[in-house]
This record gives C-alpha cells, sequence and structure tokens, in this order.
C-alpha cells in the first residue's frame, strides 16, 4: 500500500465545489407528477497533502427495476444510486468501513451492507467510510445534497436529517480525515418511477360542532391519493398516528388529551407508492376543512363599582374571556352554586350585574366548545344605614368663656367625616365643602345657631343642630358724665350709664363701685370702692382721677376713668375781626375786639381797646375804622391791657372799566368771493384797550350778500351788509359793501376759523404789554379739544385751528398746550394748527405722542437790528450761495420770526408769508435760512402754498425750532436760465385690483424694487447675474441684483436673501443709514448731511444690537421714530404706508397736499398718508434750472 505524506507547510487551497445548481434553502414544495427526474451522484475527488492524489469511486450500488445491482460505472436509469467503494490513489487503497443510510416508506435506516437495502427504497446515500488504516479516520465533515422535488437543492451535513421523501441524495463534500477534498466531479442519472399524488386530505372530529372540538372528541384524518401507496405518514398536532384502509384511501385517528396543545390542530401527510416513490410532504388540508382544539374554559376576573363603602347598589363588573372558542354563555346567581345549577337556573347577562345586598354571588361561563368555569364573588361594601349623632352643651348657666359642644356620633360602620358650622345649614352646605371638621367635641364662640354633620364610610349622613344664647363676652359699657362741665368752684356730680350685653337674657349688671384715684379691676373685685349700683352716680369732692368698675352676670368686669378739672373761669385772650380783607381807595372798614373767657363765654371789649394802623400813607385808624387812602397792604393792630391781635387789610386801587368797543374795520368794500376780518377792541378805563374778537359774536345783516365765520366774511353777492359784533351786553357795527367780480374765479379755500359761540368753551387769546412789548397768549385745555374735536367732520383734515390777531406782526405770540390735550389730540388723530402775522404752524396728532409736560410755542418777530446781522450771515453762507441763481442779488423777505418750543424732536410743517411783490422768478428762489441756537445754519427747500386769501405762502418741514429767514434772489439774472424738467418716475406701485394694502407689511423683494426703481428712474435694467439661489425663478430677481450691487441690501447669508420675508424696522433703519452715509459722500451739502444732535435712545434696542447705531442715527435724522416714548420695536415689520413716508424723506420727495381723489380704492382722502402714498405712486415732474 503507498502511504500519503503529511501535510505540507504550504497554504491550502479550498476550492468550492462546482455544482449542477446552487445550495438553495426549500421552500414549501408543491406536489410533483413527472415521469422522470435528473438525480446526481459523485464520480471522484481530489486531495492535496504533499502532493495531489485523486479518490475515484469504483463502485455503485443502485436499484433498477426493483432488482438490486452493482457497477462499477454509474448507471444512466435507477431509481436510487450510492457508491459503494473509493479507490484512494495517495494511499493507494479502497475504501473499507463502509456506512450507508436509506429511507424506506418513511423510515430512515443505516446499514453497512449496500446489498441489504431495499429495492424500494426512495433514496440510498453513503454516509461514511475510511481509507488509510493506520489512524483509523473515517470521513469528515460530510456534506450531502439532495431535491425533494426534482427541481430545487438543498444541503444538509448529517445524513439522519435528509427528508424521508426526497427525490434523489448524493454525498457532495467531506474530508479524508486528513484534509479537505476538492475538484468533485459527478455524473447524472435519470430516475423514472411513478409518484403518487394526494388527491385529498381532510381533518374532522366528533365533537357535533364545525371547526371547535374538546377534551376526549375524537379528531380524524381521510386521505386519498391517484396511485395505490403504502402505509402513509400522517401526524395530527404534531403526533404521528397508524394509518389504517389500503390501496388509496387511508385514514388514521387522535383521541384529544391534556398532551395536546391547544389550538387549530396541525395535519400533515408524507405518502410513498408501493415501489417505494415518494411525495412532498402536504401540510395542508386540500379543502380548507380544520379542528381547533379548546381544552380550557373561560378565564372570569371582576371588579366592583364602588368597591369602598356605598349606600347604593354595587355594579358587579365581569370580564370573561375566551382566547380559542370563545364565551357562549355567561349567568350569575346570588348564593354559591355549581356548574350543574346553572344548566336551567341563573340570570343570563353580558358584561356586569347589580348586586342589591351584602353577600356571596357565583358567576357562570361556558365557551363555545362546552367548557365551563366558576367564579365566586363577595360583595361586602353596601351599607344603607345612616349614622346618629346627638349635642350637648358643657354649660347652660350665663358664662362669658366660650361653650363646649360634645357630638356623640354612631354608625354601624365606621364615621368617616365630622364637620360644624355656625347656624342652620342644610345637608348640601356641608357637602359642598364648607363647615370645620372636628373629632368629638368644639367650641361655641358666641351666641346663636350651630349645625353638626356627619357622615359615615358609606356616604350616609345625618345631621343635628344645637342653640347657645348663655354667652356673653362683651364687658359692661361705662359711660361717665360730669356736671358741669364749665369751670366752677363747686363739687362735680358724675352721672354713670351703664350697659351690659344680654340684658333681656339675664345678663344684668350684678356690682358698681367707685373710688378716687386710677383703680385696677383686682381692687375693686377685694371689695374696695364704694357700692353705687342702685344711684348710678357719685360726687367728686376735688380735682383728680375717678375709677368706676363694673361687673355683669355672666362675669365680664371692666373699669373706666374719668378726670375732673373744674379751674376757675380766666381770660383765655382775644379776637380781632376780621382778619384779612380788601378796601378799595376811599372806602372803610370797621373792626371789633372781643375777649374769650375760659368758661366758654366772651365778652366784646372794642370800646376799650387801641387801635394802629402800620402804614398812614396807605389807611388811617379812627378809633375802630380804617379808612383807604392809597393801594397797598397794612396791618391793623388792637391792643386791650398786655395782650393784642392783628389783622391784614388789602387796599385796592379803583377798578378798570369798559368805556367801550370799537368794530374794526368800519367801512370796508370787498369782491364777491372775497373775505374780510374784523377785530372787536375792548376800550378800558385805565387809558388802554384789550382784543377780545375771540369772544365776539359775529352777525350779518343779510346773510345772502355776505356769510360771516367767527370774524371772518365771506362776500356772496354784490350789495350792503351791517356786520355787527357783540361782547357781552354791548355791540358795534360796521358797513361792508360787496362789489361784483368781473370774471368768475375759483372759490377760494376755507379760512381758519377758531371756535366761536355757541361753542361751550372758546379758547381765549389774552393781549398783554409786558414792558413795552405786546404779546398774546392762548392757554389750551383738555376740555377745549374734548369740546372742538367731537365738531370736526370726518371727511376734514381733523384739524383744531387758532387764529391770533393782525397785530401779531409786531407782538409776540404765545401758545401753551396742556400735555393732556396734546396726548387725547394723538389718540383722536387730530392735529392742531396755530396762525400768527409771521408764521402758520401745522402740529400734526403723531407730534404729540407720548408727551411728558405741556407743550409750549413762542413766535417772536426779530428785531430791526438783529435782521442786519441775519442779512449779513446769510450773504456769506455757502448753502445760500449754490441755491441761488448765478449774479443774483441775495435778500431777505419780510421779517424772520425766532420760533422756541419745547417740542424738539418731533415734525411739525411751518408756513411763512411771501410778499405780494416777489416775482414769479423771485419766489422760484425761496429758501429758508435756519439760524441755530448752537450757532449751526441750516438751508431749506419748501413749497409754494396758499398762506391766507390772496397771499402766498412758503411751506416746510422741521423737527427743531430756531430763527427762520426767507432768502431770495431780489434782481433777475442777466441771461435767461434754462429750465430742464426731469421726470421722475414712481417707484412704488399697486396691486391689480386696484388697491395699495396700506397696512400690509413690505417684504424685502418689495424693498429691494422701490430702491432699485428710483436708482433706475423707473427703468430696473434685467441682468443674468444671480447671486441668491432662492431669487433665480423670482419677479424680483433683477431689483434685487440691482441694490446688491450698489451696496444697499444684502442677503441674509452669503446664498440666500429670503425675498418673501418681511423687512423689519432694524433693517429698514440700516437701509436709510447706509443709504445716507452713501448721499453724503457724494455731496456733502445736502441738509441731511448736516443733522447733528444725539438720537433717542430705546429700552428694547440694546448698544449691542446689530442695528442699535443706524437706529439712533435714523432718529437723530427723524426719518424714524420709536413706536413709543421708550421703545423701537427693531423686530416689528414695515407697513406699505410706513415705507414710503420713510422713503420719500430719503428720496427728497415731498407729499402732495390738497389730494381729494385718491388713486387706490383703499386710500381714502383723509387717509394719514395719503400725500406720500400719491407722491411715491405717480410720476412726478421736477424742474431744474441750468
Amino acid at each position: 500500500m503507498k502511504k500519503r505524506g503529511v501535510f505540507s507547510t504550504l497554504a491550502i487551497v479550498i476550492l468550492l465545489l462546482p455544482m449542477l445548481g446552487s445550495f438553495v434553502t426549500f421552500t414549501s414544495p408543491t406536489q410533483v407528477r413527472a415521469a422522470t427526474f435528473e438525480g446526481q451522484v459523485m464520480r471522484s475527488y481530489q486531495a492535496i497533502t504533499n502532493n495531489t492524489y485523486t479518490g475515484t469511486v469504483t463502485e455503485y450500488t443502485y436499484s433498477l427495476n426493483g432488482v438490486i445491482q452493482k457497477s462499477s460505472t454509474p448507471p444512466t436509469n435507477a431509481d436510487w444510486v450510492t457508491p459503494s467503494n473509493y479507490f484512494d490513489s495517495g494511499w493507494f487503497r479502497d475504501s473499507w468501513n463502509e456506512e450507508f443510510t436509506y429511507s424506506n416508506y418513511g423510515e430512515i435506516t443505516q446499514t453497512n451492507d449496500a446489498m441489504s437495502i431495499p429495492a424500494t427504497a426512495t433514496w440510498a446515500t453513503i454516509n461514511s467510510f475510511q481509507i488509510e488504516g493506520t489512524n483509523q479516520y473515517a470521513i469528515g465533515n460530510t456534506i450531502f445534497q439532495y431535491s425533494v422535488n426534482g427541481v430545487d437543492l438543498q444541503t444538509t451535513t448529517n445524513a439522519l436529517n435528509i427528508p424521508t421523501n426526497a427525490m434523489w441524495v448524493a454525498l457532495v463534500d467531506f474530508t479524508d480525515g486528513w484534509t479537505k477534498t476538492i475538484n468533485h466531479t459527478f455524473t447524472n442519472y435519470t430516475i423514472d418511477r411513478a409518484t403518487p399524488v394526494v388527491k385529498s386530505l381532510k381533518i374532522s372530529s366528533n365533537s357535533g360542532l364545525s371547526v371547535y372540538a374538546k377534551k376526549g372528541d375524537e379528531v380524524t384524518v381521510s386521505l386519498q391519493t391517484d396511485l395505490p401507496i403504502a402505509a402513509p405518514v400522517l401526524k395530527i398536532a404534531g403526533v404521528m398516528v397508524t394509518a389504517l384502509g389500503g390501496g388509496t384511501d387511508w385514514a388514521a385517528s387522535l383521541e384529544l388529551t391534556d398532551a395536546v396543545n391547544e389550538g387549530d390542530l396541525s395535519v400533515s401527510a408524507v405518502v410513498f407508492s408501493d415501489k417505494g416513490a415518494p411525495s412532498t410532504e402536504i401540510t395542508a388540508t386540500t379543502d380548507g376543512s380544520s379542528v381547533i382544539y379548546d381544552n380550557t374554559g373561560p378565564n372570569l376576573s371582576h371588579t366592583l363599582a364602588p368597591n369602598e363603602a356605598t349606600n347604593r347598589h354595587v355594579t358587579v363588573q365581569v370580564n370573561a374571556t375566551d382566547a380559542i372558542s370563545g364565551v357562549k354563555l355567561l349567568k350569575w346567581a346570588a348564593g354559591t352554586h355549581a356548574e350543574s345549577y346553572f344548566t336551567t337556573d341563573g340570570t343570563a347577562f353580558t358584561n356586569s350585574f347589580t348586586a342589591n345586598a351584602n353577600g356571596h354571588y357565583t358567576v357562570y361561563a361556558r365557551d363555545s366548545v362546552g367548557n365551563e368555569a366558576l367564579r365566586s364573588i363577595i360583595v361586602s361594601n353596601i351599607d344603607l344605614v345612616a349614622p346618629s349623632v346627638s349635642l350637648t352643651a358643657s354649660t347652660t348657666a350665663l358664662t362669658n368663656k366660650d361653650i363646649l359642644i360634645n357630638a356623640t356620633a354612631v354608625d354601624n360602620v365606621a364615621i368617616s367625616k365630622q364637620l360644624w358650622a355656625e347656624g342652620l345649614q342644610d345637608s348640601s352646605y356641608f357637602q359642598a365643602g364648607e363647615g370645620t371638621s372636628f373629632t368629638n367635641q368644639f367650641f361655641a364662640a358666641r351666641n346663636g345657631e350651630y349645625t353638626v354633620y356627619v357622615e359615615d364610610t358609606a356616604g350616609n349622613f345625618a345631621q343635628s343642630s344645637i342653640t347657645v344664647s348663655n354667652l356673653f363676652k362683651q364687658a359692661p359699657k361705662l359711660t361717665l358724665t360730669p356736671f358741669p362741665v364749665k369751670p366752677t368752684n363747686k363739687t362735680v356730680l358724675v352721672d354713670v350709664e351703664v350697659e351690659t350685653e344680654g340684658a333681656t337674657q339675664g345678663n344684668t349688671l350684678v356690682a358698681l363701685r367707685w373710688a378716687k384715684g386710677e383703680q385696677q379691676i383686682a381692687f375693686f373685685a377685694s371689695g374696695g370702692g364704694a357700692d353705687i349700683v342702685n344711684e348710678l352716680e357719685f360726687e367728686a369732692m376735688e380735682n383728680g382721677i375717678y375709677s368706676v368698675y363694673a361687673r355683669d352676670t355672666a362675669g365680664n368686669e371692666t373699669v373706666a376713668t374719668i378726670t375732673v378739672n373744674t379751674p376757675p373761669v380766666t381770660i383765655t385772650g382775644i379776637v380781632l375781626s376780621p382778619k384779612t380783607g380788601q378796601v378799595t381807595v376811599g372806602g372803610t372798614q370797621n373792626f371789633q375786639l372781643v375777649e374769650n373767657l375760659s368758661d366758654g363765654t366772651s365778652r366784646d371789649q372794642t370800646a376799650n381797646a387801641t387801635f394802629t394802623v402800620s402804614d398812614a400813607a396807605i389807611a388811617t385808624m379812627q378809633n375802630n375804622e380804617l379808612t383807604a387812602i392809597a393801594p397797598g397792604t397794612v396791618t391793623v393792630t388792637a391792643t386791650y391791657g398786655s395782650t393784642s391781635d392783628t389783622a391784614t387789610i388789602t387796599v385796592n386801587a379803583t377798578p378798570v372799566t369798559t368805556t367801550g368797543m370799537v368794530l374794526s374795520p368800519k367801512t370796508g368794500q370787498v369782491t364777491v368771493g372775497g373775505k374780510q376780518r374784523f377785530q372787536m377792541t375792548e376800550s378800558l378805563s385805565d387809558g388802554t384797550s384789550q382784543d377780545q374778537t375771540a369772544n365776539t359774536t359775529f352777525t350779518v345783516s343779510n346773510s345772502t350778500i355776505a356769510k360771516i365765520q367767527g370774524n371772518v366774511l365771506t362776500a356772496i353777492a354784490p350789495g350792503t351788509v351791517t356786520v355787527t359784533g357783540t361782547y357781552g351786553s354791548t355791540s358795534d357795527t360796521a358797513t361792508i359793501t360787496v362789489n361784483a367780480f368781473p370774471t368768475p374765479t375759483p372759490e377760494p379755500t376755507s379760512e381758519p376759523v377758531y371756535p366761536t359761540e355757541p361753542t361751550p368753551r372758546a379758547i381765549n387769546i389774552i393781549r398783554t404789554v409786558e414792558q413795552g412789548i405786546v404779546k398774546y397768549r392762548a392757554d389750551v385745555l383738555l376740555d377745549h379739544v374734548q369740546v372742538f374735536v367731537p365738531q370736526l367732520s370726518n371727511q376734514d383734515a381733523r384739524t383744531i385751528r387758532l387764529v391770533y390777531p393782525a397785530e401779531t406782526a409786531t407782538a409776540e405770540a404765545h401758545l401753551n398746550l396742556s400735555r393732556n390735550a396734546g396726548l387725547f389730540l394723538n389718540k383722536q388723530q387730530t392735529n392742531f394748527f396755530m396762525q400768527t402775522a409771521l408764521a402758520q404752524l401745522t402740529m400734526p396728532s403723531t407730534s404729540f405722542n407720548g408727551v411728558t409736560e405741556d407743550v409750549f410755542f413762542r413766535i417772536v418777530p426779530v428785531k430791526a437790528q438783529q435782521q442786519e446781522v441775519i442779512q449779513t450771515n446769510a450773504l456769506k453762507n455757502e448753502q445760500i450761495q449754490q441755491a441761488m441763481p448765478k449774479r443774483a442779488i441775495i435778500s431777505l423777505m419780510g421779517t424772520p420770526v425766532t420760533i422756541e418750543t419745547n417740542l424738539q424732536n418731533r415734525p411739525v410743517t411751518i408756513t411763512l408769508p411771501i410778499s405780494e411783490e416777489v416775482t414769479e422768478e423771485q419766489m422760484a428762489s425761496l429758501v429758508v435760512y435756519i439760524e441755530h441756537s448752537d450757532a449751526t445754519t441750516e438751508v431749506k427747500r419748501g413749497r409754494i402754498v396758499e398762506f391766507e386769501p390772496g397771499v402766498k405762502g412758503f411751506q416746510f418741514e422741521v423737527d427743531h425750532f430756531s430763527t427762520f429767514s426767507l432768502v431770495y434772489a431780489s434782481e433777475a439774472q442777466e441771461e435767461e436760465a434754462e429750465v430742464e424738467v426731469n421726470r421722475l418716475a414712481p417707484y412704488i406701485q399697486g396691486y391689480p385690483d386696484g388697491t395699495f394694502k396700506p397696512n400690509t407689511p413690505v417684504t424685502r423683494a418689495q424693498m429691494a424694487t422701490m430702491l432699485a426703481r428710483f436708482l433706475s428712474n423707473g427703468d430696473i435694467p434685467t441682468t443674468t447675474n444671480v447671486s441668491f439661489k432662492d431669487t433665480t425663478n423670482h419677479p424680483s430677481k433683477d431689483a434685487i441684483e440691482v441694490v446688491k450691487q450698489a451696496d444697499l441690501f444684502n442677503g441674509i447669508t452669503e446664498t440666500t436673501f429670503n425675498p418673501n420675508g418681511t423687512i423689519t424696522r432694524a433693517q429698514m433703519a440700516s437701509v436709510v443709514a447706509h443709504w445716507i452715509e452713501t448721499v453724503c459722500a457724494q455731496d456733502p451739502s445736502k441738509t441731511i448731511c448736516h443733522t447733528s444732535g444725539k438720537g433717542k435712545s430705546f429700552t428694547d434696542v440694546s448698544p449691542t444690537h446689530w442695528a442699535a447705531s443706524a437706529i439712533e442715527q435714523v432718529s437723530a435724522w427723524g426719518m424714524m421714530t420709536g413706536n413709543s416714548e421708550t421703545t423701537f420695536h427693531p423686530n416689528g415689520s414695515l407697513t406699505r404706508a410706513q415705507a414710503v413716508k420713510v422713503l420719500n424723506q430719503l428720496f427728497e420727495r415731498p407729499a402732495l397736499e390738497d389730494i381729494t381723489t385718491s388713486t387706490f380704492s383703499d386710500v381714502p382722502s383723509t387717509h394719514w398718508a395719503i400725500g406720500e402714498i400719491e407722491a411715491a405712486a405717480i410720476e412726478v415732474k421736477e424742474e431744474i434750472q441750468k
């Protein structure tokens, strides 16, 4: 024999076995009825140790046509084939000690003799053998391949695990005792055997039910095949049962016991032809029949509701379940019963029943198969007996101590609650949570009814009440009254009045004693003092303290004291009357001096007194009579004995009286449509006069010729009328002739008027002269504006107008508007208008928002000497030089005015009158020159408006107040200037439905579009650039690129712009600040670039806020203000109306005035931003002189 060498140290490469098909996992096979199958069997293998050696099958054992045969070559047809001998070239020897495994009619057997394998075997394979003989190593790590249906291949490492009904089996891999074999070769052979097919497999039971069976029932499986078969392998619930029958019909039965698992009983069948040919295993009935084994009765549980003590019936909630066949019957009965009781008795129910009394109850359940279950239930928490309670007081005698109330409560189970309360209460009072909890006793602190409520654990209750009427804690009340009360030299009788609590109930006075000095209760309780219980008075012989003691039946005690002090009658003082007074020069005043005594009486000592006066130049005294000589104040002194008293008298000059009223002008002529203003002057007895126009009622004799409102007459038709001005009880008249106007003229705008009668309260304009300076002053209070505002039409501009007299061309005009009046105007969205001969001031309602003090304005005309200084400064001002035409002579117009106010940093519109002699060319050059108190200057352009009928005005807005002068080019240029018309396109549009939506928040894309339209004058350039990934397809993409290129507006990140996000107030402030910085860098002469001062600080903008600097700047410029005095609301959104208000200032685009028809349906002419919106949404023409 050639011996194989030992393993070499070289790496062993293990090659995968090439096979006809891949190893697969078997899935439920279907029955196959085929005449021919392909099996396979090994032919050779190789093994590598120190060399490569081949092993060859030299003998095959197989069955064909019922005969066992052997061959050195594999057969081409066989019922089964297995190698029975191998020759190994390494060991150079044949195999020995072979072992074979085979399946025959469903049983697997092993043998060492291949010829002993039955010809009817379903399959056979060699499973073990040896090659070398020294170490006696058999092959190992075997792998077998087989097919159950002739198509799918499966593998196993243990031949005993091969299914009994496999079509064929082959050994495909192993180790030869030393190494793993490789390079296996195989050959196929044809299997041609008739395979039986199961035609019918059914399951049933003798339970009488279609599906269910119980313990003791018999379950039967019946089987039919298309070919005669050997005894099949049948299983019920995994239990192999003996098949009875023959040929094609078989059956088997199983009696159900505890050993069988409950549930749906499984069934399986494996059949073999009488020749041993297998079929696939059947694991389900062919007709869908099934049997469910139920060996357990229903499961019962219960709960009681309530489960604690109760005075009501108890609901027994039963939970009955049966996991298999389900609960079919549920009954209950009072008492303890066996299952048989419920065959005919008991009450059927579904989920619950009611227990009306304590005791035992039985619940019975039966499932669909007939399994039964019982549950015993005990109900012991029903208590229908109410408790009882009785009350007794610790004493019925009169007492001043709290009385102890004892409560005795009895219950058959247990008391759970004891409560008491004052008064007669019903059970609902206590059941609502009222009352005081106690245990067995409590104290009554006062007389009255007391109610006690007790409740047991089941909720049964009882209550009782008791009356306490013998408790008195109030000490007797003593009132001591001396007679007489005035000073006297006689003894004093002290009357004693005693009141005791509960006197009508018997609590009367039992002790009353008095003693001199301040005594305590203990003194009298020990017997001290004198008894006066019957007298109720005692006599005090001398001044001092006296004590009185009293005790009532209940034992309450008290002591009261009285001090008796009766000094002799003395003089307590003198009184001069009257103490003060006013006397007109030439008048007299009589005085009286009264002496007061200690007994309360008094005596007149006027005749015995000496009277003197402090200043004889103002008044003189004759006895007790004062005579006034000159205006002033004197002190009158009256002396009686060693005492004196004084009085103060003011001597007034003779009062100024009205000497007459003068209406001016007395005569005049007015053209139809024209106006005439009247003034009513009051002449005074001191030679001065006072303007009473505001307090005068004006009427006209013929309202068809002229009408009058306030002091302004408007001519209607030709004719003559008499104007009557009435002040108080006096009046004066004037005659006015109305002349026809040759050509029609536009109806003049309404003249501002101030309130006239019958206004409940008029605003008075008071004229005063101080050190030769004429001043007109008006005080506007809350009740003024509360009267005037409701009279304003909602269609008007809602403005209260106050017009000062024409004398203010040379006089000062003062206005004081109370803080509350300002706040009221702000709330009512009502403006305030102030007109003098030199200026008109319009204060918008928003400027009064959050004012913290009274608002004052002073309009003072600049004196001639100061006007010369202003003229000189204006000629030197570079801003004026740049604003005026070349070679122009610069002049002041009219009288400059100084306007002072405490309403700083809030917008006010100022209108200054324009001289009638000014030409259109000169008017076009007008600017206002402003000299601030901090020595800085400012030049503003404005707009031409009507100051009053027939007079034009120059209007501009400010929020800082100083000296204002109109400056113009008083001489025309040598050459006519060329005028260029610049058309400014609208930078905002409305919506397709004709609305503007002023209150809608502005998006970032919309703001970018507005800025881009202004920069491009409405012609936004298109671009292929896309800086942000979220604007690629956005309609505002080009506008966004324009503002980004201008470095005005950036994205929220490097790659996103958030076009549809709303712009915040902080972001808007940042845009404004950056815009102005850019403009001022290009043109530092612009007015905005010279704005100085610190902006407001807001509580909601911290110094570290990203936009803090921008917010402070726009506040200083007046571009944006806070939403309150202290807050800016930086994260709040900006509406479309607010946006155009800011942008119009930024673009120097003034708001349009006198808008009567709005472009947009949702912006009425009364809207606060109508002028701003119209200016932004329409084309504006701007004339520029070259």
